[in-house]
């Protein structure tokens, strides 16, 4: 195409342009069905440039980056509604396709955090347990995500309030309660075994992920039970029978011996029942 008719189609306006393509395709009746596919063509092109620009984006993410500037809700409490948090937990991968920005996501989880904690301060054993609630509404979505991008966001804020968790948890399930003349632990066995195995798999997926060892395992034996015990036991030994029986290269795997070897350390420190 020549080049002065070039730039007169790129100063036409949009109006101009429709016309010009209503009378191509009144005149030569074949080119509209070419001019369909070129458009979806373009269309598709468009897409697939916006999705790269997001890959590209997220894989340059640095969870670093992200700041904490929001201050700690000082006594209001918002209403205990464990479906409205989890609603906003599970809206992220959305925000995040459409453009949201990872600061913008990171100051709602700690938002969310902040009011966890705010609970986990009070005297009374009801706001302990609603924290738990929610504090176990963000460990669950960060195990179920997929996305890069989202498990930064979510290792960056659990590690910011982990050591708040972890006090909360050995506190709770070393608290008895007396309920018509029963003595009965705060955290039913089910409810704190269940704690363990969220724990447990968090410490291993962060392990996949950062190579490093952490104080998640000294968290699960003193949250523990004797009657645990045997629950963590076979979770630890399926996890390395798994690990030993995985096909590898000849290459050696150092990642993969030095997982082995932590499960198998931690595997000793369980006390004997």
């Amino acid at each position: 195409m020549e080049p002065e008719l070039v730039q007169r189609l790129h100063n036409s306006t949009k109006e101009q342009l429709v016309l010009l393509l209503q009378e191509l395709g009144r005149r030569h009746t074949p080119l509209v069905g070419e001019i369909a596919e070129i458009l979806d063509s373009l269309a598709q092109t468009a897409q697939d440039d916006n999705e790269n620009a997001q890959e590209k984006e997220q894989a340059a993410f640095n969870a670093d980056d992200l700041v904490i500037r929001r201050p700690l809700p000082q006594s209001v409490l918002s209403t205990h509604d464990l479906h409205a948090y989890q609603q906003r937990l599970e809206g992220y991968p959305a925000l995040l396709d459409q453009g949201g920005a990872p600061q913008a996501i990171f100051d709602d989880l700690i938002s969310i955090l902040q009011e966890v904690e705010t609970r986990a301060d009070r005297l009374e054993q009801r706001y302990h347990l609603q924290a738990l609630d929610i504090y176990a509404l963000v460990l669950d979505t960060r195990l179920a995500t997929r996305n890069p991008a989202l498990t930064s966001i979510f290792d960056r804020g659990i590690d910011e309030f982990m050591p708040m968790l972890a006090t909360l948890l050995v506190e709770t399930s070393s608290t008895v309660e007396l309920d018509t003349s029963i003595v009965a632990p705060l955290l039913s066995a089910n409810t704190r075994q269940r704690w363990l195995e969220r724990l447990l798999t968090l410490w291993l997926k962060r392990l996949d992920a950062y190579h490093t060892e952490e104080n998640l395992p000294e968290v699960i034996l003193e949250v523990a039970w004797s009657e645990d015990v045997s629950v963590l036991r076979n979770l630890i030994q399926d996890e390395l029978h798994q690990q030993r029986h995985k096909d590898h290269s000849n290459i050696v795997d150092f990642s993969h011996q030095s997982r082995i070897r932590i499960l198998e350390k931690f595997l000793k420190e369980l006390p004997l029942i």
